[in-house]
């Protein structure tokens, strides 16, 4: 079924170039280093190293408490280096993938109203409204709109004019779609 955009619809053009989509997949990165999900993943890890620091201390006859931190350090460590390195290393990889793929380089046109999102590119053309969608993030970079919760589509804050940034903002507050 065709999406209907009612008056007033807004309609932006831009191209999806490496910059843009590193600002959404660093923003993207910073999102779920936040979210709930990603505490509470690590702190099952924290309690697991914990427990095994303890069994380890205890099966040694050693301090078990100093092989609890032991073990809870080095999980805290690794997480700020598997991270930071992920961080660092985004741009390079992002890069690499949007050089493998012309279809990175050819305009959108995203056009959305109170009825949803559409996008049209040389590629294709998607019309949602926005119940379909799962999620939505802003960021200085622009919009993540997010379709589950690793795939999402970009509008980059280049491509938006004074004053529809906060538009955009106020639609999607009002469709009542869940901010992530």
């Amino acid at each position: 079924m065709a999406l209907v955009h009612a008056e007033p619809a807004t309609t932006v053009t831009y191209v999806l170039d490496a910059d843009a989509q590193i600002a959404a997949a660093r923003a993207n990165l910073r999102r779920y280093l936040r979210s709930r999900r990603a505490w509470i993943r690590m702190g099952v890890g924290l309690l697991l190293m914990l427990a095994i620091g303890a069994v380890l201390g205890l099966a040694l006859g050693d301090d078990p408490l100093w092989w609890m931190l032991v073990f809870a350090a080095e999980l805290v460590v690794l997480l700020l280096l598997i991270y930071g390195l992920l961080y660092l290393f985004l741009p390079r990889r992002i890069r690499r993938l949007v050089s493998q793929s012309a279809i990175w380089q050819r305009p959108v046109e995203a056009t959305w109203s109170a009825a949803g999102m559409s996008a049209r590119s040389a590629h294709g053309e998607t019309e949602l409204a926005w119940s379909d969608y799962h999620g939505w993030h802003a960021a200085r970079s622009g919009f993540c709109l997010y379709f589950n919760d690793q795939q999402y589509q970009v509008i980059p804050s280049s491509a938006l004019a004074a004053g529809q940034a906060e538009a955009l903002r106020a639609i999607l507050e009002a469709s009542g779609l869940r901010r992530l």
